[in-house]
């Protein structure tokens, strides 16, 4: 028979706020959010080997953590037509905690060393800026040629590391991706 175990409902709470000003004047938008998540996540994963050793270090069989996110970006109307967007992201390091693999009669078990959400990577602040000027050609059509920036003060820091106990313990092995740059074209009938 299928069944769900008992009590193993994860539960997610956001609470958002956000500020907008609109382009009346025609100089400058701006969209600012800040987000701000509880996590109560179950920490049995997909398989058959459950066992109480997935319950040790949570809180009634939960992980219980939070996450928030903050950005800001910004439309501003330039001269000559030029218009530039810079987006500013900040995010809350990655939750985790520390786990050490034990041999029981059944095989092999990861289990957790402390509560999940103990340990953190590193805030996450990334920085993008979008630079564009549209040209129009005849009535019906428009080029608008565009210069993006990504990660522009190339931020690596770690987005996931190895949790398990023993010499590679906090090894990165995800960072935020490099200083990327793109010029493009775009034409719109």
């Amino acid at each position: 028979v299928t069944t769900n175990i008992a009590g193993t409902n994860s539960n997610y709470y956001t609470w958002e706020i956000t500020a907008t000003k609109r382009n009346t004047g025609g100089r400058w938008s701006l969209l600012a959010s800040f987000a701000k998540t509880w996590n109560d996540q179950t920490n049995l994963g997909t398989g058959a080997s459950f066992t109480p050793n997935g319950l040790i270090n949570t809180q009634s069989g939960l992980d219980v953590f939070t996450n928030w996110q903050a950005k800001i970006n910004a439309t501003l109307n330039l001269k000559w037509g030029i218009r530039l967007t810079p987006i500013l992201r900040v995010q809350s390091g990655v939750p985790f905690g520390r786990t050490f693999v034990a041999t029981t009669n059944y095989g092999s078990a990861t289990i957790l060393a402390e509560p999940f959400g103990d340990e953190r990577t590193a805030n996450i602040p990334i920085f993008d800026i979008r630079a564009e000027k549209e040209f129009r050609i005849w009535e019906r059509f428009r080029l608008t040629g565009f210069f993006d920036v990504y990660n522009i003060f190339n931020t690596n820091d770690e987005q996931a590391v190895t949790t398990s106990s023993g010499s590679s313990f906090l090894r990165p092995s995800a960072i935020t991706p490099p200083r990327i740059a793109r010029l493009g074209v775009k034409l719109q009938f």
